[in-house]
């Protein structure tokens, strides 16, 4: 059974960087996003790589919109019509369709708590990440872990390993694979 590492936090509150991290030190384990289908959707349409798309600057073809913009408005139109956990259902399906299926999965864009309850059929942990002020930002309530970064990766690599060892230490005690 998979185990989802789940990162929650406001954007540029070093939740990329402490999956990073957590990858390191896991043994087969996937990075993945919620937002994938919905980036690769949207690269796809407008013909471009993700890594080149300038997000805050504001596009022709969308109407003088940001890519960032475009892609809120993408991710409440899908939730609207599909349900609110559309993302979570997507991002499940497209692990169970890869060989082999990983152990781990991290996950460092859960924003909305619908998401995360799709993964919580198996074993989940789940991070809160912060930085500085969070100005209208929902945080997903009862985290396994709080990390408050100082913008210091010394201290999320301490944070990592004691994440880590938190995991290995359920994962002995019967409630999971070892990480």
């Amino acid at each position: 059974m998979t185990h989802y590492i789940v990162i929650n936090g406001p954007p540029r509150s070093g939740r990329s960087t402490l999956a990073r991290l957590l990858q390191k030190r896991l043994v087969n384990s996937h990075q993945a996003e919620l937002h994938a289908s919905l980036k690769h959707f949207f690269c796809a349409s407008l013909a471009l790589k993700w890594s080149y798309l300038a997000l805050d600057t504001p596009r022709a073809e969308l109407n003088g919109r940001t890519a960032r913009d475009g892609l809120r408005q993408l991710r409440t139109h899908l939730r609207a019509v599909y349900g609110p956990d559309v993302l979570g259902r997507w991002l499940r399906f497209r692990i169970l369709g890869m060989v082999p299926i990983p152990k781990i999965v991290i996950i460092d864009d859960a924003l909305f708590p619908e998401d995360v309850n799709v993964l919580r059929n198996g074993p989940v942990t789940l991070i809160r990440i912060t930085k500085g002020q969070e100005k209208g930002f929902v945080p997903i309530s009862n985290p396994d872990y709080n990390v408050i970064n100082a913008s210091d990766i010394r201290y999320l690599g301490v944070r990592a390993d004691q994440i880590v060892g938190g995991i290995n230490r359920d994962a002995m005690e019967g409630k999971y694979e070892q990480a």
